[in-house]
């Protein structure tokens, strides 16, 4: 039954992706909660980065669940592409979110790093949102804009792994070294993201079919990255009181 396939989508992706982007809205939540607990704004910026990408896995799985029940063809009406292509727009948004988080959490005020990739980072959305549509070759449309994204996603999130685990090393005390490496496995969850569609779509031109376990992969990557952000920076009491025993 798992490998049933209908319009090209497998009843793997309809099932997998709506429930990532349950867990990870439930992440978003627990998130928000804090925020108007603490009324901390890092919080609230790392809650909106959270949430963007949790959107996106929301959008994917809304599209591939719709295309699968759908008595159109990709070919005439690609519902999955159109929803995919938007789903990139979040996760474009959400690195716009994860930029303003870095600067606040790690960088000098004078620093110029978050202006230049949010300058960049909204190149990226100009180039995709003009190619949002239901044609079947939607997805090649913004091949170019979904590489430049890819570069400007590892570097970001190679930065924020580098800086985070340098913190982690010259934390004093357990909880925030602790913290800091959490942070970092947010970080490498992120890259891990794009580095699993990569070789999704390498592995998959291989074999002739598409949708390989990596692309599953790509997706709990998305809602790994939300967990590790929230036990990271978040850190709740039960966590803390765990690390202390």
């Amino acid at each position: 039954m798992l490998d049933q396939t209908s319009n090209g989508i497998p009843i793997l992706a309809v099932i997998i992706e709506p429930l990532v982007a349950l867990s990870m809205l439930t992440v978003s939540w627990l998130l928000w909660t804090k925020y108007k607990q603490r009324q901390d704004s890092s919080i609230l910026i790392l809650f909106l980065g959270i949430f963007s990408l949790s959107l996106s896995v929301l959008t994917s799985g809304i599209g591939k669940v719709f295309q699968y029940y759908s008595s159109y063809s990709q070919a005439e009406r690609n519902i999955s592409g159109f929803t995919i292509v938007i789903a990139y727009s979040f996760t474009v948004i959400s690195n716009g979110f994860i930029i303003l988080f870095f600067k606040r959490i790690f960088l000098e005020e004078n620093s110029k790093f978050p202006n230049v990739m949010l300058f960049l980072n909204g190149i990226t959305l100009g180039l995709i949102i003009p190619n949002i549509s239901f044609d079947e070759d939607v997805y090649n449309s913004i091949l170019f804009a979904l590489i430049w994204h890819i570069i400007l996603t590892f570097t970001l999130y190679g930065y924020l792994l580098k800086l985070s685990r340098k913190e982690a090393k010259n934390a004093a005390e357990k909880i925030p070294q602790k913290g800091f490496n959490l942070i970092s496995r947010f970080a490498i969850s992120g890259i891990a993201v794009f580095l699993f569609f990569i070789v999704d779509l390498v592995y998959g031109t291989i074999r002739g079919s598409g949708y390989t376990p990596f692309y599953y992969l790509g997706w709990i990557s998305s809602g790994a990255a939300a967990v590790f952000a929230y036990l990271g920076y978040v850190m709740p009491d039960w966590y803390k009181n765990r690390l202390m025993k």
